[in-house]
């Protein structure tokens, strides 16, 4: 009697191909994958449980898509021995053949090559295709006879595997070879499409952004989905449902522990649970976390089921999927606190030693040990403050126990770093005196620690007010602090201990002491290299770049603002707040070198990331190159109107450096509209501010390395009429950096030009030239007026030197008519009642008279002309006249008597 008429119904179901699912939708996809697949001698199908793996091939029998008839087995325990399987091999290739193509070809107790020969034989001229699904269930024996079958296959056998994980067969030599076919578990996901499909068959709508997170949750794992689908279908609100499921409900939780769970085996069950903590997982941590050597072991055979457990390219990291992670720690929640919180405080020991502090942290917190919390906080996750972490730090901060002592200088010390991660500064400053009376009562080395941290946020709150003598002096004790501790004791602050130097270069440049800041900030690259990534390097860089241009070193500060602001622009995410340094040295740079195109866009760029960034310093000097922007294109009132935005900014009280350099171009401004008398009494006020400070005991007077008020002071003593007196002004400036020599030396040339010493002006001009040249300063030659332009000349005839580039300088420095003013340059418009005003100015009507004639008080014209003047950027009445015509905001002159402005309201 043929094999296939004596198959008992139970075996006959096993030679079945599977019934499609009810809720079955085409894939047209993963069946085109099959037919590219089976085109080989040998096919893999590999996936975890629940992917749809038998589905899929069994859809794709259904269709007629096999290259022959399809000998189908179903494979379980009851034919895990080598008899019964060949047995049921037999048979199911029989069924599918014409009855006798085998003969009487038995089934082995195990498989020789009298049994591959047998086969070759009676399959030779035949295409059938083998299916055998389920091949995790066999053992090691009937694997090694199916693999010594596989070697050398019968010609016309096509054989599908399907397995929940790569069986014990010799796959590599057919993959090199070029025999075997794969569809893996990615290639067998749901796509956002399919998903669609899937629930609209069920008929469920998601909007958008729904179906999103639906394909995120499930991962496109076909179980995952018709779990989300019966948990949906029905519902009023399928959105709610879905925010609803997860590995914690009923129906996900029993299929995943009968499906999933029961079907690994005791040891991987128990390894996913202790594993559940993480997000992620590698296998040193594994290790760590089940204290159980075969850990990676465990991990690497896992990771075949890639749905499940996907490992994340070649990092050496898997993740497990969402809802198995739901449902696991579910259950050790549940079951298992207490080593659940054990399992947490493994790791974040071990993250704190990987420099994972961020995540070291929440494990600490997660543990529920207060003590472990503090310590990891302080020693290693605070120094997360300086990147792109603040925000997630403070979030974190915020969980920990709430119901510790009030008065614990520790705790305290880490509210603190939470307040100000989410900038709440005004709770951070309220903070740091009650951990300053605290901290002296620690045990060493808790209390450096401590004290560390809040000297180094005392310098960060320092730098949001602004102030630099509170900067610089916490900042400083930090540098000490950090540098009296152990590596052991806080891992975090050893690998940024270079950060407190960069805080005192901060302070440095903000005193116009860029060379000690350049000092600094290199000495802390030194220490600290590998912390100076991402959005710290885009910081620490963009200081660099700035202590450059102000040290005069224009060329190499432009370059490294280029590389820093290209990192920003290379990146997808927004320009951060960290690199508006950057961008105001490149805009220092340009503006130095004549390129004014080039420097409105860095200087607009910068005015985009400074508000809200770190430090004022950044778009003070932004302000205030506004306005050397504006003088070098010729605009007064453009000048005028960016020195009146930049007061307000000027005023913290540690920003030596910005305020003199304010108070230089509003000398510089004042000369350019021809009110010498102004400017002298601008310099006059200085002089005498400088030397009643010396005169303070209680003040502790560091001025810069390079005035910027004595960089004016030659044009002042020339404008004033005193050409004698500025080489002697200028005598600093020419020894100090290229960018200050060539200024010096410039109004040392007019200087000696309006003296008619002609050798000694060609001569300054000479020396200017050298110091300029090498790194194409143009800025300093640009000086109204065009008797820089006439030296240059002279010098190119007398000398000859540094011809290119002193036609460079001529082509930009000739004077150019101004462009006519337009409305549209107003800062902004007069309001109406101001337009009357001004109207009446030309009549040289008194206050009172013109409050009479508009009805209203003269206190109340008072106030609008002093907003008139603002607007105009002018700071007399004649001037205000003069900005009216040009700005055509007065009637013709023979009209105003005739026409005279009637009366807007009454009086207020």
């Amino acid at each position: 009697m043929p094999r296939a008429e004596g198959v008992s119904p139970l075996a006959a179901a096993r030679l079945t191909v599977p019934l499609p699912s009810t809720r079955l939708i085409s894939r047209e996809r993963v069946t085109r994958l099959l037919d590219r697949a089976v085109a080989r001698p040998l096919t893999l199908v590999s996936a975890g449980p629940g992917t749809g793996k038998t589905l899929a091939v069994a859809t794709w029998v259904r269709e007629g898509r096999a290259p022959g008839p399809v000998a189908w087995v179903t494979l379980d325990r009851v034919v895990g021995v080598p008899s019964r399987f060949w047995g049921a091999v037999l048979t199911a290739l029989e069924r599918a053949l014409e009855p006798g193509t085998l003969g009487v070809v038995q089934s082995p107790r195990s498989v020789d090559d009298e049994f591959v020969e047998a086969l070759h034989g009676r399959l030779a001229g035949h295409q059938v295709v083998l299916v055998l699904d389920d091949v995790h269930e066999l053992p090691a024996d009937v694997l090694d006879g199916l693999d010594q079958l596989l070697r050398l296959p019968p010609e016309g056998l096509h054989v599908v595997l399907i397995s929940r994980h790569d069986p014990s067969l010799s796959l590599h030599r057919h993959r090199l070879a070029g025999h075997l076919g794969e569809v893996r578990a990615a290639d067998l996901a749901f796509t956002s499409a399919e998903t669609r499909q899937l629930l609209e068959d069920g008929g469920v709508r998601l909007a958008e952004d729904g179906l999103a997170e639906l394909v995120r949750i499930s991962g496109g794992w076909a179980a995952g989905l018709r779990l989300a689908l019966l948990s949906m279908e029905g519902a009023s609100d399928p959105q709610r449902a879905l925010r609803q499921f997860s590995g914690q409900q009923p129906l996900v939780a029993g299929y995943l522990d009968e499906e999933v769970m029961r079907s690994l085996g005791p040891a991987r069950a128990n390894f996913l649970l202790r594993t559940c903590v993480t997000d992620r997982i590698c296998a040193p941590l594994a290790e760590v976390l089940t204290r159980d050597d075969s850990a990676p072991g465990l991990l690497r055979s896992l990771s075949g089921d890639h749905l499940l457990v996907h490992e994340l390219g070649e990092s050496g990291w898997s993740r497990y999927h969402p809802l198995l992670l739901q449902t696991l720690r579910s259950r050790l929640n549940r079951d298992e606190l207490e080593l659940e919180h054990e399992l947490h405080r493994r790791a974040s020991v071990w993250f704190e030693g990987a420099g994972e502090w961020l995540l070291a942290l929440e494990h600490a917190v997660a543990s529920d040990d207060l003590a472990l919390s503090v310590r990891v906080g302080l020693g290693s996750s605070a120094v997360l403050v300086f990147s792109g972490h603040r925000s997630p730090l403070g979030s974190i901060i915020s969980r920990i126990c709430a119901q510790a002592s009030p008065h614990d200088p520790e705790l305290l010390m880490l509210r603190a770093l939470g307040a100000y991660s989410q900038d709440n500064h005004a709770r951070t400053v309220d903070l740091l005196p009650l951990v300053e009376a605290g901290v002296h009562e620690l045990p060493e080395p808790r209390r450096t620690i401590t004290l560390l941290n809040l000297r180094v946020l005392q310098a960060l709150e320092a730098r949001v007010a602004g102030d630099t003598e509170q900067l610089t002096r916490a900042s400083e004790e930090a540098v000490r602090l950090v540098g009296g501790l152990r590596g052991e004791d806080a891992p975090g602050w050893a690998v940024f201990r270079g950060v407190p130097l960069k805080i005192v270069a901060v302070g440095q440049l903000w005193s116009g002491r860029p060379a000690a800041a350049l000092r600094l900030l290199r000495q802390a690259m030194v220490f600290g290299q590998e912390t100076f990534t991402g959005y710290a390097a885009v910081y620490h860089q963009g200081l660099t770049a700035l202590a450059l241009v102000m040290c005069g070193q224009v060329a190499a500060a432009r370059r490294e603002a280029l590389a820093v602001v290209g990192q920003v622009e290379a990146s997808p995410i927004e320009r951060p707040h960290g690199s508006g340094p950057a961008w105001l040295a490149l805009a220092l740079a340009e503006q130095s070198l004549g390129h004014q195109e080039t420097a409105a866009s860095a200087l607009a760029a910068g005015e985009s990331v400074a508000v809200g960034g770190p430090d004022p310093f950044v778009p003070v000097c932004l302000a205030l190159a506004r306005v050397r922007a504006a003088l070098i294109a010729g605009d007064l009132r453009g000048a005028r109107r960016a020195l009146a935005r930049s007061e307000k900014d000027c005023a913290y009280p540690g920003l030596t450096y910005a305020v003199l350099l304010r108070a230089a171009l509003e000398i510089e401004v004042e000369l350019g509209a021809g009110n010498v008398d102004h400017a002298l009494e601008l310099l006059a006020a200085h002089d005498l501010r400088r030397t009643q400070l010396r005169g303070d005991a209680t003040v502790n007077l560091d001025w810069p390395d390079e005035d910027p008020i004595e960089l004016v002071r030659g044009l002042v003593l020339l404008a004033s009429g005193r050409p004698e007196q500025v080489r002697a002004a200028a005598a600093t400036a020419v020894e100090q950096s290229p960018s200050s020599a060539a200024t010096g030396w410039v109004a040392t040339a007019l200087a000696e030009d309006r003296l008619r010493h002609d050798v000694l002006a060609t001569e300054a001009m000479g020396y200017a030239l050298d110091v300029a040249a090498p790194q194409g300063l143009v800025l300093p030659f640009r000086v109204p007026g065009g008797h820089v332009a006439a030296i240059l000349r002279l010098h190119q005839l007398v000398d000859g030197r540094h011809g290119a580039f002193v036609q460079l300088l001529l082509q930009q420095i000739e004077v150019k008519p101004p462009a006519a003013p337009s409305l549209a340059t107003l800062l902004e418009p007069l309001t109406e009642r101001e337009r009357v005003v001004v109207a009446y100015l030309p009549t040289m009507r008194s206050n009172a008279e013109i409050a009479d004639e508009m009805g209203i008080s003269v206190n109340t014209v008072k106030q609008h002309l002093k907003s008139v003047h603002r607007k105009l950027g002018v700071t007399s009445r004649r001037e205000a006249v003069r900005a009216a015509r040009q700005f055509d905001l007065l009637p013709e002159p023979a009209g105003l008597e005739s026409a005279e402005p009637a009366p807007v309201g009454p009086r207020d």
